[in-house]
């Protein structure tokens, strides 16, 4: 038995060291144990659209602004990571530019190292109110470039979804395991007369987390996590229902100029100087604690939670009902 063990601590020990020198061989590069490396392939579109349809599959795509990029031109291009089994179709048609990924891989070539690096869709646009639709499977998407969008519509698995300076009229994201971000590096004018999203927004994921950040919406938005949590900064829209399971959600600089509507069954509920015409909040073992901006009609219900809010009989309603959750708001104007 003893013999046995020796035997394989020894063969054990000398694939290490076979292992290491192919390794020093190789420089100490990952590179070198990948299948296939990429190369970029780029295409010029010179056909007028109005739409944009792409669907990756491990791809991370990325827009860009054009005139960032190639300021010498303004003609739309796109550049892929492409080797012999991954390829890309790129066309025209119906006022539509259409991109697709083309994976010809078995099952079997899956498996094994391949560290070449993740593959690119790169898509350079002038900033036209395009209609954009994209589907993913794990690559992340990017928005990047103070774009003026039509309408947005991004579905992902497990890739992450991030829009800086995206201004559009109704935007939805949506991912399974991903983040979703969308910011801007500015809030708009304190009047709220300005709007970076000009119809309505939904966000949606599984347990994936969710920011924005100087969000300035003429419509409603929607959101819903399982339990990924959700952060508001500057914020502010016509109304906001939010629901989820046991993630948390912290509203930071927030005012829904009508009704704020949340629901949660663990998740913790967090105002920092946020507020709303009407609220109505339902949470089972979450608490809910912060601060509002003006003063409320309070109605609450609680099993065994704690309450501690102002007494007024003047302003909006503001209804909440936990389970075991605390109770904990102040008013400050």
């Amino acid at each position: 038995m003893k013999k046995a063990v020796i035997v394989g601590i020894l063969i054990l020990a000398l694939g290490l060291v076979v292992s290491g020198i192919s390794f020093a061989l190789m420089g100490f590069s990952f590179n070198s144990f990948a299948k296939e490396k990429y190369e970029s392939v780029t295409t010029e579109i010179g056909t007028e659209f109005t739409q944009i349809d792409i669907r990756g599959n491990t791809e991370n795509i990325r827009l860009c602004r054009i005139d960032q990029n190639f300021p010498e031109t303004r003609t739309p291009r796109v550049v892929c990571s492409e080797n012999s089994w991954l390829k890309h179709t790129v066309t025209v048609e119906n006022d539509t530019l259409t991109i697709r990924s083309v994976d010809t891989r078995k099952w079997y070539d899956h498996i094994g190292i391949n560290v070449s690096g993740k593959p690119e869709i790169v898509l350079y646009l002038p900033s036209i109110p395009y209609i954009l639709n994209i589907e993913s499977d794990t690559g992340d998407v990017e928005i990047i470039g103070s774009f003026l969008w039509s309408d947005v519509s991004i579905r992902t698995d497990t890739g992450d979804v991030y829009a800086l300076d995206t201004i559009g009229v109704n935007i939805s994201a949506q991912t399974s395991t991903g983040d979703i971000r969308w910011a801007y590096q500015e809030a708009p004018p304190i009047d709220r007369k300005a709007f970076n999203v000009l119809g309505d927004m939904s966000f949606t994921t599984s347990t994936g987390h969710i920011r924005a950040e100087n969000v300035c919406c003429q419509g409603s938005v929607f959101i819903h996590v399982s339990t990924g949590k959700t952060q508001l900064d500057d914020f502010t829209c016509a109304n906001l229902e939010t629901t989820g399971s046991t993630g948390d959600i912290t509203l930071k600089n927030t005012a829904i100029q009508g009704s704020l509507n949340i629901q949660r069954s663990t998740g913790d509920v967090k105002f920092e100087d946020s507020d709303a015409a009407v609220i109505h909040i339902e949470t089972d073992t979450g608490d809910v604690t912060g601060t509002l901006l003006s003063p409320k009609v309070f109605f609450t219900e609680t099993d065994t939670g704690k309450v501690q809010v102002p007494r007024s009989v003047t302003g909006g309603g503001c209804e909440i009902t936990t389970s075991t959750g605390d109770i904990k708001l102040e008013i400050t104007e």
